[in-house]
């Protein structure tokens, strides 16, 4: 709408411009015409007075001449006629009431023209008409007119044109408001409000401009803008939910794979327990024991049972299939529990695992189980990674650091998850391929090659990312970055 003000104010304004021009030179053409007309009259009444005067100067005498112009006076409402000698000294009453020197074309037998104004009205128009009465005598016919009418004339002409002028711009605004308001005004307003709904990501607004200007061109084209975009947002939609299904897919399909690999471990620290309860079970059953001995027993096998329980539910919540659910979780004793489910493993490959963290470790927004699978790929690699036995350490710390897609002066406070191996090391060829899918250094049936990427991807989720540092030959170190409130322009990148 405020398109549409702007182009009817230009041209209303445009056309005030020119009818004030064109009503400045009417009533100027007018006015000039009008006096124009006034003067040929008085000159062309002055000239037939002229030819009776001098017939009758020469027939009858100067005095009749005279009255014969007094009578024509006396007869004429609008014009005074008199005669007036050139020449005539001050005082005469024949004296002319011009002055001498524009009364100069006059001795030279031209007839004129003069307006002259009076102090206490509008003003004469005096037209003198030269009467050459004899070789020594020049005298003139004076027509004097009251300027009144040209003043009434000039008064009526500019109110006509005033009037004209305001019925037809009046008249031109209001049909450049109803045009500019239903050819201009309400497209540019649909055409507006179906942007507004583009940038909302609405794509479902449709816009209709009759005609066939440019505006109805350009609803057209949003039109089939708002089709298309649709189009490639519900193909987007589809093709980002094939890949979250994929995404969670190949996530339960490593963790699978983890727990896979776990199942020696487990069968021992299920043996030990288990091994525990039956032999207890054993001495009540057969041995004739007491009382007191016969409930320290059930006791003992109650514990057993409640290690076995615990174990296995860890492994199901680990096995699981679940969409991420952020809770407050201490790092700290998540830790713990990977490494604890994980030692058997460890021992068997002489792997000593120790915990190195701290009381300052304040709780963190992430999902357990998700972080659970990342601990348990990463120090399961650290393990594989060390055949000939040596240590591993998990470790946590406080760090101020810059996510690696922000700019520098966008530091917050992340909880730092390493896991440091003294294994064989990463070359730096293979450092830049660890992340990406299916890639891997491991023989044929040892991984899938999805662990570290799919690590990568919950760090990524959580708002952080993870760091490798590796020497051949010298061992890996795996940072997990996690920060403290979740940075929404980390998550998205």
């Amino acid at each position: 709408m405020k398109l549409a003000i702007k182009i009817i104010s230009l041209i209303f304004s445009g056309i005030i411009i020119l009818l004030v021009i064109d009503g400045y030179f009417s009533v100027k053409r007018d006015v000039n015409l009008f006096d124009s007309d006034m003067k040929k009259n008085a000159i062309l009444l002055g000239n037939t007075i002229k030819e009776l005067n001098l017939d009758t100067w020469h027939e009858a005498g100067q005095n009749r001449a005279l009255e014969l112009i007094k009578r024509v006076d006396r007869e004429e409402k609008h014009l005074r006629i008199r005669w007036v000698w050139l020449d005539a000294p001050a005082g005469d009453p024949y004296k002319p009431r011009v002055t001498r020197a524009k009364l100069l074309p006059v001795f030279q037998g031209h007839e004129i023209s003069v307006k002259r104004t009076d102090e206490d009205g509008p003003g004469h128009l005096y037209t003198y008409v030269p009467v050459k009465i004899s070789k020594r005598e020049y005298g003139a016919l004076e027509i004097s007119e009251s300027l009144s009418k040209l003043k009434d004339y000039i008064h009526k002409t500019v109110w006509r044109s005033i009037i004209l002028g305001i019925l037809t711009a009046l008249l031109g605004f209001i049909m450049l408001w109803v045009l500019g308001v239903k050819f201009v005004g309400r497209p540019l307003n649909q055409l507006m409000e179906i942007t507004r709904q583009i940038g909302k990501g609405d794509f479902s607004a449709r816009v209709v401009v009759h005609g066939r200007d440019e505006l109805s061109s350009l609803a057209s084209a949003m039109n089939q803008t708002c089709e298309q975009l649709a189009a490639a947002q519900e193909a987007v939609r589809k093709e980002t939910e094939a890949r979250i299904a994929a995404l969670e897919q190949l996530r339960h399909t490593e963790r699978l794979a983890t727990l896979g690999r776990l199942s020696s471990g487990i069968a021992h620290e299920l043996g030990t327990p288990l091994n525990v309860v039956s032999g207890r079970a054993k001495l009540i059953v057969t041995e004739g024991l007491k009382k007191k001995e016969i409930i320290e027993c059930s006791e003992i096998i109650r514990e057993q049972t409640e290690r076995m329980t615990k174990l296995i539910r860890q492994l199901l919540d680990f096995a699981r299939r679940r969409a991420p659910q952020k809770s407050s979780v201490d790092l700290k004793n998540l830790a713990g529990q990977v490494l604890k489910m994980l030692n058997s493993t460890a021992e068997k490959q002489n792997v000593k695992l120790e915990l190195i963290t701290n009381d300052n470790i304040p709780l963190v927004p992430i999902d357990p189980s998700q972080m659970q699978q990342v601990l348990m790929n990463l120090v399961m690699n650290g393990i594989q990674a060390m055949p000939d036995g040596g240590r591993l350490d998990v470790g946590l710390h406080m760090k101020y650091s810059c996510h690696p897609t922000l700019s520098s002066d966008q530091e917050q406070n992340y909880v730092a998850l390493y896991i440091k191996d003294e294994g064989k090391g990463i070359s730096e060829d293979n450092i830049n391929h660890l992340f990406e899918p299916f890639f891997t250094t491991k023989n044929v049936g040892e991984g899938t090659g999805l662990g570290l990427s799919i690590a990568y991807e919950i760090a990524r989720e959580h708002g952080g990312w993870i760091d490798v540092k590796s020497k051949v030959g010298e061992g890996s170190c795996f940072t997990i970055y996690i920060p403290l409130e979740v940075d929404e322009c980390a998550e998205k990148s």
